[in-house]
């Protein structure tokens, strides 16, 4: 079944610059400037070296004070010219070089655009060009057209704008698969399986999803109507106003019966259990938010699940790191030309010091392996699961007239000083990633891991429930097939996090 979220604003724009920036005549145009550049400041440097010695000639006292040095400052000032002649002449041949790859890449692309089979515009083959180069870098770095910026950014900030509703496409109907949590539409009253006949009169029959995230999509604070049909409830309309959406990343073990989140996975013994799914500009105030609750409802220890997350934001990452440690390193990055920067932890800061466990998996990568092998050097936390997916590369969004440009400039390295990433051809007895601690390795089965992906996107879909005359929200039957959602399922490796902190270990 295949779902979108019905928010994401996208901008189309033309490459206008990409043909005139790579043509044979803006090339021989660059190069020109360069060279005569180079030659202007090789003139004015000999001008001003000889402007200076005739100033020092035409005082009789300075040409007493350096009558004995003139020899030595000749030959000093004859090597540097060799010097100076030696270095232009490396600058052309490069710039020689350059020029005739660039020209080859030209010539080639305007053979291509003017005698191929099929035609293909200037534009799909610069794009092409892009895609090569970067794909001689590593996975990570990519090029995003102009008209998938905005796109991309709001995927990295996890906001949206619009009514916060998942969509699908069932049987030809359009049906809600969950509203986001306090969005437009779970205010609205939106549900799960109910059937979006009409946007804002315009029938939706035959209507691919795409076409129906398109209609969905708007500017915050503009209305949408939306014709509902309801099982036992029948048809009826709603009108909405679209609004910024952020997704939540924190969430806990099981719902509570009016869809808030149940952080106790052990009542008992005051055991929490928090789940990121993903490093946000939103995470570490969620994260706050639950685990001043937490602590405020005396927390005697704590289960983080970084399972299955791929990752986000490094500040984010920082942030929750000093949320436990409160000195010492967290995270150092280092690249070919980027400054080495190493961030530290802060006393101030540490929210919680009861016994903690980490989950991870083959899947826990970037973000959620700085805090983990934070966690793990500081000694602050076990680490329990399955060794970690090894991405520690760190990408920066450079923006360009056709696109943005996602380009890896540095690494990740623990706060022990080992490296974090994975290269192509490590092997793994290599180092890299995060492994659990000794008698913390829990494996799963691809059956097991997949029930847990399940639980996650199980507990995300909101049911909204109906309340009854005094407020209280009306609980849905446990369907056929499926979980208590109010009770924490607890898998092998959330087992032997339990065991470790209930241990006093």
């Amino acid at each position: 079944m295949r779902t979108t979220s019905s928010l994401r604003i996208g901008v189309r724009s033309q490459h206008s610059l990409f043909s005139y920036l790579f043509s044979p005549f803006a090339i021989l145009f660059a190069l020109s400037v360069l060279f005569v550049y180079a030659d202007v400041s090789a003139v004015k440097s000999r001008l001003a070296l000889a402007a200076e010695a005739e100033a020092e000639t035409s005082n009789p006292d300075a040409e007493a004070a350096t009558e004995g040095k003139q020899d030595e400052e000749k030959s000093e000032e004859s090597k540097t010219d060799e010097e100076k002649k030696a270095e232009e002449k490396r600058l052309r041949e490069i710039n020689d070089e350059n020029y005739a790859l660039y020209q080859l890449l030209v010539d080639t692309i305007d053979q291509v655009e003017a005698n191929y089979v099929k035609p293909i515009s200037k534009k799909e083959l610069i794009e092409a060009a892009i895609a090569g180069v970067l794909n001689k870098l590593d996975p990570y770095s990519d090029y995003i057209p102009n008209e998938n910026v905005e796109g991309f950014r709001s995927d990295l900030e996890n906001r949206f704008g619009g009514l916060g509703i998942h969509t699908a496409k069932q049987q030809g109907k359009l049906i809600v698969v969950s509203p986001l949590a306090d969005s437009p539409a779970y205010r609205a009253g939106l549900r799960p399986d109910d059937v979006i006949t009409a946007i804002n009169g315009v029938s939706t029959k035959g209507m691919s999803l795409d076409e129906s995230s398109d209609m969905l999509k708007g500017p915050v604070g503009s209305r949408v109507t939306l014709s509902i049909e309801r099982k036992k409830k029948g048809a009826f309309d709603v009108v909405l106003t679209r609004d910024l959406i952020n997704i939540p990343t924190v969430s806990g073990c099981s719902r509570n019966a009016d869809d808030s989140w149940n952080f106790w996975i052990d009542v008992r013994n005051k055991i929490a259990y928090v789940r990121i799914s993903s490093f946000s500009q939103k995470t570490t105030d969620e994260l706050e938010s639950v685990l001043k609750k937490l602590t405020d409802s005396n927390m005697r220890g704590l289960i983080l699940d970084l399972r299955f997350n791929p990752g986000g934001s490094l500040g984010a990452a920082i942030e929750v790191c000093d949320m436990f440690v409160d000195e010492g390193t967290i995270v150092s990055v280092k690249g070919r030309v980027t400054d080495e920067r190493t961030w530290f932890a802060s006393k101030g800061k540490t929210l919680t010091r009861v016994p903690m466990a980490v989950l991870i998996n083959g899947y826990s990568a970037s973000a959620s392996e700085v805090v983990s092998a934070c966690l793990q050097d500081s000694k602050r936390a076990k680490i329990v699961g399955e060794r970690s997916f090894g991405k520690g590369s760190v990408q920066n969004v450079i923006d360009m007239d056709g696109g943005a440009l996602k380009l890896t400039t540095s690494g990740y390295f623990r706060p022990s000083g080992h490296n974090i990433h994975r290269e192509a051809d490590f092997t793994e007895e290599d180092e890299w990633g995060v492994t659990p601690d000794n008698g913390m390795t829990v494996k799963l089965s691809p059956y097991q891991k997949e029930q847990v992906l399940w639980r996650y996107q199980f507990l995300d879909v909101l049911l909204n429930p109906e309340k009854d005359k005094d407020g209280n929200p009306i609980v849905a039957p446990v369907r056929a097939g499926e979980p208590n959602r109010t009770v924490p399922v607890i898998d092998a490796q959330i087992s032997r996090a339990l065991q470790w902190i209930l241990s006093g270990r």
